[in-house]
């Protein structure tokens, strides 16, 4: 297996912790990240704000790999995301706890 497909299953594994700095470290300085259908996003700080907006209201995530496989650069994941959010409720309560599967 390559040293590719090793470091995407850590990058996986990493949005557990919900900690948008921890998983930035996985981009260079330059990287972009492209989370169809948003625009790509370029750069650390972007990345950041980005991420943190994006698991804003997670409460867990737990990414299951279906299968991986990886030839070079190249790596390919077929995966379950499953996430636990807080949502605003129809009702206009401010926290109603809600599982959302991805």
């Amino acid at each position: 297996m390559s040293n590719n497909v090793e470091t995407v299953r850590e990058f996986m594994a990493a949005w557990s912790a919900l900690n948008a700095e921890q998983l930035v470290e996985y981009f260079s300085e330059d990287g972009i990240y492209h989370n169809m259908p948003a625009q790509p996003v370029q750069g650390h700080e972007k990345l950041k704000v980005f991420i943190e907006g994006f698991i804003g209201p997670w409460t867990k995530t737990t990414w299951d790999i279906l299968n991986i496989i990886g030839d070079g650069d190249l790596v390919v994941v077929e995966r379950i995301d499953l996430v636990a959010a807080y949502v605003k409720c129809a009702t206009g309560r401010s926290r109603c706890g809600a599982i959302i599967l991805i």
